[in-house]
Parts: structure tokens; C-alpha cells; sequence
């Protein structure tokens, strides 16, 4: 039997995927009304667009981000439109992000810190030392209270109770760092009503609460 020839195999064309346009990031704020809205109407929705809260962060943005190389991307229509989404999901009950915003600044303060806690090691003049170690201890702090507040986030502000004896006053609980005594309430007419120090059964006369005390005549009205 002869044997068959293998065929080449034919080249397969080589297709590019056509390369995506050049981003060009739109830097105007995105004006929206209807042609049909008043003059106030249109003056009351330009107002509410400009002091939206995407607005501002916006215009944050744009701002800090102007030199680096960021600044070329920014798109003001997609900025907003994001931030929104973000600020809805927040609303919505979805924390996700807040807590890895804290997680991640809690991170980069540490690390900052540790920077400058070392370049001030590093440091054979006392002024230049208590500068670098002072901002080092500085973004410590912060980086502790970007862990507190992703505390505060999840689990919600701490109660504190205590049992406290302050001048026979009784018990006392500190909520949140307010105190707030359990013997006393406000009346209907806004006066502090104790338990102790005040009864509220029988009414005493002047001679049986102060013996120095007399009683006085009735006054006369016109």
C-alpha cells in the first residue's frame, strides 16, 4: 500500500483585534435639564448639580490629582457617575468599601510611620530627630484611629455602663461618655425631677422643713 503524503498544512491568517482608540478623558461637568423646564427650574436643578456631593469630590479629585498622572483619565462625567454609585450602594447598607478605604488607610499610615520613625533614627541633629519622630508618631495616631473608627463601623458605638457612688447620687451609667444619672427626669415643664432630695407625697410646711423659717401672710392681688 503506498503510503499517503502528508498535506501541508495551510498558514492560518493571523487576525489583529483592532487597538481600542486613544481615551480621551472629557473634563467639562455634565449639564443635564430638559428643554421643556422654566427658567427656575433650570436654575434650581444647575444649584443642586454643582452642590451634589460627587460634585465636590469631583472637583477634589480633578484638583489633586492635576499634575500626576491621573490627571490625563479623569473623566468628569465618569467620576461622577461612580462616586454616585458608590454614595447609592452606602446608602443601600452596603459598607464594603467605607471598610476597605479604613483598612487600607490604617496600612499606609503604619507604613508612613515607620518611614518616618526611621528617617529620624537616622538622625544626628536633635531638631531634624524630634521632626521626623514627631510625624511619625503623628500618622501612628492616625493610623490607630482609622482602626477605631472601622471598629465603630461594624459593631456601632461602644455602651460603657459603670456603677458609680458620686456625692450619694446613686448609681450611674456613662453611655457613650455622657453620664446620665438614673434618679433623675425631666418634669412636663422641663425641671429636674430627683428622687432623692425631693418628695413628691405630702406637701411639708415651712416651720417642719426649716425650723428658722416662718410661715408668711397672704398676699393680697389686685
Amino acid at each position: 500500500m503506498d503510503k499517503k503524503r502528508k498535506q501541508p498544512r495551510a498558514k492560518q491568517a493571523v487576525v489583529q483585534a483592532p487597538e481600542a482608540p486613544e481615551f480621551v478623558a472629557n473634563r467639562s461637568f455634565p449639564i443635564i435639564q430638559d428643554a421643556t423646564d422654566t427658567r427656575a427650574v433650570t436654575a434650581r436643578k444647575l444649584v443642586a448639580q454643582v452642590i451634589a456631593p460627587e460634585a465636590a469630590a469631583t472637583r477634589v479629585l480633578r484638583a489633586s490629582e492635576a499634575n500626576s498622572a491621573f490627571g490625563d483619565v479623569l473623566d468628569s462625567a465618569g467620576s461622577l457617575e461612580e462616586l454616585r454609585r458608590i454614595g447609592e450602594r452606602v446608602i443601600a447598607g452596603d459598607l464594603s468599601r467605607p471598610e476597605s478605604m479604613l483598612v487600607n488607610q490604617a496600612v499606609g499610615l503604619e507604613t508612613l510611620s515607620a518611614r518616618l520613625i526611621e528617617r529620624g533614627m537616622a538622625q544626628t541633629g536633635l531638631p531634624q530627630f524630634e521632626a521626623f519622630m514627631r510625624l511619625g508618631l503623628k500618622a501612628q495616631a492616625q493610623s490607630r484611629l482609622a482602626i477605631e473608627a472601622l471598629g465603630t463601623l461594624k459593631h456601632g458605638p461602644t455602651v460603657i455602663a459603670k456603677q458609680a457612688n458620686l456625692s450619694g447620687g446613686g448609681p450611674m451609667q456613662v453611655n457613650n461618655g455622657h453620664p446620665r444619672a438614673h434618679n433623675s427626669e425631666k418634669t412636663p415643664n422641663g425641671l429636674l425631677n430627683h428622687e432623692q432630695g425631693m418628695d413628691a407625697g405630702e406637701a411639708r410646711g415651712a416651720d417642719e422643713s426649716d425650723p428658722t423659717l416662718a410661715a408668711v401672710g397672704k398676699i393680697e392681688r389686685t
